[in-house]
């Protein structure tokens, strides 16, 4: 049995804390540092739900997104993703279990009867792998399911004796340049924006913190943002 511990995460995103009110404009950009095509769709926010394991340094859970189709002829989501292992991914109100392939265009056996489906490209240096999403028109939210690599490069693990107190061991991330994508799947780009929020559950007994200002950093439901 694995040992999870929760742990002291600074969240080194390029985002903001407060959820919008109004859906953002659709990002006109093009970055060649990420996978993401935000003409097809783009998330707005994120609510993550992990835990935190010091013995085998692993961070996984599920990433739950608010999408924005913007293609309604191409029908996909694309995140950026670096040595992430999917383990499964569901839409709306996990209802629906999106099918995938951790290999491109070698789907699973499911692939050919739904039209749900996930395709990771081959990995590459820097971009690390696509994560390719197939959604309806109509879809909201998307759900990730997902586990970090022994090489996540925005992790960065603290022994008790290395803290102040040598007590208890420490975790704090660093997302830039583009690191976000080596722990929880995203949109890696400055030109696409999304709030975030962590549930408390995550902060026992250490609590979580942000890098952001500008919001409480915990709303009376126990929500970090």
């Amino acid at each position: 049995m694995y040992k999870t511990m929760s742990a002291l995460i600074v969240m080194g995103l390029f985002w903001s804390a407060c959820r919008p009110s109004a859906l953002p404009p659709l990002p006109k950009v093009y970055d060649p540092h990420s996978n993401a095509r935000a003409d097809q769709a783009y998330v707005t926010h994120m609510a993550l739900n992990v835990r935190v394991d010091f013995d085998n340094k692993q961070i996984s859970g599920k990433a739950t997104f608010d999408v924005v189709v913007s293609d309604k002829n191409t029908l996909m989501l694309t995140l950026d993703t670096r040595g992430l292992t999917i383990d499964s991914v569901k839409l709306d109100q996990e209802s629906s279990m999106a099918n995938y392939a951790l290999d491109a265009d070698i789907p699973n056996s499911d692939y050919a009867s739904d039209s749900s489906a996930i395709q990771i490209s081959s990995a590459q240096a820097t971009m690390g792998q696509a994560l390719r999403i197939f959604v309806a028109p109509t879809t909201k939210e998307v759900h990730v399911y997902y586990r970090t690599g022994h090489e996540a490069d925005a992790l960065q693990w603290l022994a008790p004796a290395q803290t102040e107190g040598q007590k208890k061991p420490f975790l704090f991330t660093q997302s830039q340049p583009n690191l976000a994508r080596t722990w929880f799947p995203c949109q890696d780009s400055p030109g696409i924006r999304m709030t975030y929020e962590v549930p408390s559950a995550l902060s026992r007994p250490l609590p979580p913190s942000t890098t952001r200002a500008g919001c409480s950093p915990r709303s009376a439901r126990g929500v970090w943002r």
